[in-house]
């Protein structure tokens, strides 16, 4: 991936490809600042205010680094001047792969080497306190001190013209695309699955039906339901009741005759030895409706 460092006179480009950028001091600003905080984003947030005393410009943006020291490096720069100066040198936007500040990026060949000042594409810079800056000569024009910035290995902190991200690329946009399209003809080919299924659901239903001998109509069916289940309530009150009659014959220690179920009544015949007995242990849980009484037995109707 080739490199170019982009200034005021930077000459039309003749790469095809992607391009790594390096931004001259021209086109950036930079401060160092002493902060009580500890985070890049804390810093970020109060940037605008404290590059306010020193520039005038309006719709800046802003980036800051933190150092060994504890200082934040702070750099303001304006996206639409960078973006005429890369139309000028016929760089697109879809070309850029990263943006560098030159304050950063050729710090550490400064440091590495004895040179006060080098040459990128005939422009002179220097570290003056710190700073970056193009100085207008060179101190020894006669010096090799040009550099090639393509062996430059560049760090991690880049930004971004743009709103969208650079890894959103317009290859990733149609891969994103074709997988977008393929979701959508299989929730169609499914919704269509699923609208055929449900139109021949009537006719399933009707045959289950007609197989089985089912009601028509849910109020139907719901009328089915509602008098099963009060059959089914009656059932259980009738087993109820003859186990009470069981346990009383055992408690009294006397005989069932006779039992029997018609409508909403239960007849039972106990042997006749005490009658007192068993009607008062009946009438603690069940309402009687009518009592036979003979020489041998005792005829009870118990109501469900």
């Amino acid at each position: 991936m080739n490199t170019i460092f982009l200034h005021f006179k930077t000459p039309v480009s003749k790469f095809t490809g992607k391009l790594n950028i390096i931004l001259s001091p021209q086109l950036y600003w930079v401060r160092y600042f002493e902060l009580p905080l500890n985070s890049t984003k804390e810093v970020l947030e109060i940037l605008p205010n404290l590059f306010d005393e020193y520039i005038l410009e309006n719709d800046l943006s802003y980036y800051t680094v933190k150092q060994k020291d504890g200082r934040f490096v702070a750099f303001a720069y304006n996206k639409t001047k960078i973006l005429e100066y890369l139309k000028k040198a016929s760089i697109s936007v879809e070309q850029i792969s990263n943006i560098y500040f030159a304050q950063i990026e050729f710090k550490k060949f400064i440091e590495q080497s004895s040179l006060t000042c080098i040459k990128v594409d005939s422009v002179c810079l220097s570290y003056i306190d710190e700073l970056l800056v193009q100085i207008p000569v060179c101190f020894d024009k006669n010096i090799n001190n040009s550099i090639d910035i393509q062996s430059l290995q560049l760090s991690k902190h880049t930004i971004n013209l743009t709103n969208q991200s650079k890894y959103f690329t317009k290859e990733l946009v149609y891969k994103l695309s074709l997988i977008f399209f393929i979701l959508i003809i299989l929730n169609v080919s499914k919704i269509v699955s699923l609208e055929f299924k449900k139109s021949s659901l009537p006719m399933k239903i009707d045959t289950i039906k007609t197989k089985y001998n089912m009601p028509n109509s849910l109020i139907q069916t719901k009328s089915i339901i509602k008098a099963m289940d009060k059959q089914d309530k009656k059932q259980r009150r009738i087993r109820e009741i003859f186990g009470y009659l069981l346990d009383i014959s055992q408690q009294i220690q006397t005989n069932i005759l006779q039992i029997s179920v018609k409508s909403n009544n239960i007849t039972v015949s106990f042997q006749n030895k005490n009658i007192v007995k068993i009607k008062k242990i009946i009438q603690k849980r069940y309402k009687m409706k009518n009592i036979i009484n003979k020489r041998t037995s005792i005829t009870i109707e118990i109501e469900l």
